[in-house]
């Protein structure tokens, strides 16, 4: 099992690491959690997508203390799901806050200038810049969970029903 499974040797309180996960369901801005997302808009000189939809997570036991995480999601971004996976352990052995990943997931710290709006009144010529908040990928201290047993096993069309 050493090399088809990540091992954690922490302890980890299951119940919660469950509601943990819960707060990846629904459609959010995963830039915090892709990897080499702003390598990737250098090279190809566009911005890229990182709203994505998580479907569902769930925390199956199998038994004798394994543990399985199932995600049913729209269009993964590179390292997302190790990161996801990452940032839960960090929370559940107390390497991060509940808090600190709710900021990375929703975008709810103070301003940090990274990026910029502008605005034009249509009631004059002038435009305001306001400073934008998005996190980045270096913004969560978290590496990425090991490889070892991320599968992905089936992928769903439009016209399928998971």
């Amino acid at each position: 099992l050493r090399h088809t499974r990540a091992h954690v040797y922490d302890p980890i309180d299951m119940s919660r690491m469950e509601s943990v996960l819960k707060h990846f369901e629904g459609k959010h801005d995963f830039r915090a959690f892709a990897g080499a997302i702003e390598r990737n808009e250098k090279k190809n000189g566009k911005p890229m997508g990182t709203v994505r939809t998580v479907y569902t997570v769930s925390l199956v036991d199998e038994g004798n203390d394994n543990y399985r995480i199932d995600f049913y999601l729209k269009g993964a971004l590179y390292k997302m799901v190790r990161n996801m996976v990452a940032t839960t352990l960090a929370v559940c052995t107390g390497k991060m806050s509940e808090e600190q990943l709710l900021e990375l997931l929703h975008h709810s710290s103070p301003l940090n200038g990274d990026a910029t709006i502008t605005t034009t009144s249509s009631s004059s010529t002038n435009s305001n810049t306001e400073k934008a908040f998005q996190f980045v990928r270096r913004d969560n201290p978290v590496k990425p969970a090991s490889p070892q047993g991320l599968t992905l096993e089936r992928v769903f069309f439009d016209d399928e029903d998971f």
